[in-house]
Parts: C-alpha cells; sequence; structure tokens
C-alpha cells in the first residue's frame, strides 16, 4: 500500500484523537464546577474578550485586514463540506458494518489519483 493511500485516514484520525482527548479533559475539569455557574459565565466572557482581542489585533495588521471580512465563506464552505461528508461516512458505515475501513481507504484512493491525474489540473 502507498504512503499516499494511507496517510490522509491517519491524519484525520489524530486530529479527531486530539480533538476527543482535549473535549475529555475540558469536561473533566467542568464536571467539578457543575453547580456553579459564575465559572460558566466567566469562561463564556473570556471567549468572547478574547475573540474580540484577535478581531482588534488582526485589524491593526495591514496584511491580513481584508480577511475580517472577505475570508470566510470558504471556511464555512468546508466546514459544510466536511460535515456533509462525514454525516455520509456515517451512514455507510452503519448501514455495512464491514466494510466502514474499505470506504475510508478508496476514498483515500480517489482523492489522491484525482490529485495526480493531469486531466483534473488542466
Amino acid at each position: 500500500m502507498a504512503l499516499d493511500n494511507i496517510a490522509p485516514p491517519v491524519a484525520s484520525c489524530l486530529g479527531d484523537l486530539i480533538t476527543l482527548c482535549l473535549l475529555t479533559g475540558v469536561s473533566y475539569l467542568y464536571i467539578n464546577f457543575l453547580q456553579t455557574p459564575f465559572i460558566f459565565v466567566m469562561i463564556i466572557v473570556a471567549i468572547f474578550a478574547g475573540a474580540i482581542g484577535w478581531a482588534v489585533l488582526t485589524n491593526k495588521n495591514p496584511h491580513v485586514k481584508p480577511l475580517l471580512r472577505n475570508g470566510w465563506s470558504p471556511l464555512f464552505g468546508a466546514m459544510i463540506i466536511s460535515n456533509g461528508t462525514g454525516a455520509v461516512l456515517d451512514l455507510f458505515v452503519n448501514r455495512y458494518k464491514d466494510y466502514g475501513l474499505l470506504a475510508v481507504a478508496n476514498t483515500s484512493r480517489f482523492s489522491v489519483f484525482h490529485y495526480n491525474s493531469d486531466a483534473f489540473l488542466t
């Protein structure tokens, strides 16, 4: 099996694993403060203050300032496509229990094939 066929699924699984570990750690910390809503309010305020602070810093940088208004549609489009393909893959894996890994491997091969083909580039 070529390295190009195995690297994307491994990278995506590693990203999912890191995300799950972070969510587990954060939820473990939050469960201790479940009866104190003050902590949750402070966390939400800190997130909004951080977002506003980063927006102000980005607005001061002339190289990336246009991205505050114009760079969001590709990001949201990629998120929609990613969620849609994940839902389709989940439906496929639930319907055909034994073929889930085969679908991931073939999807990776398909993307590598189209990436390397000349017809895709022209």
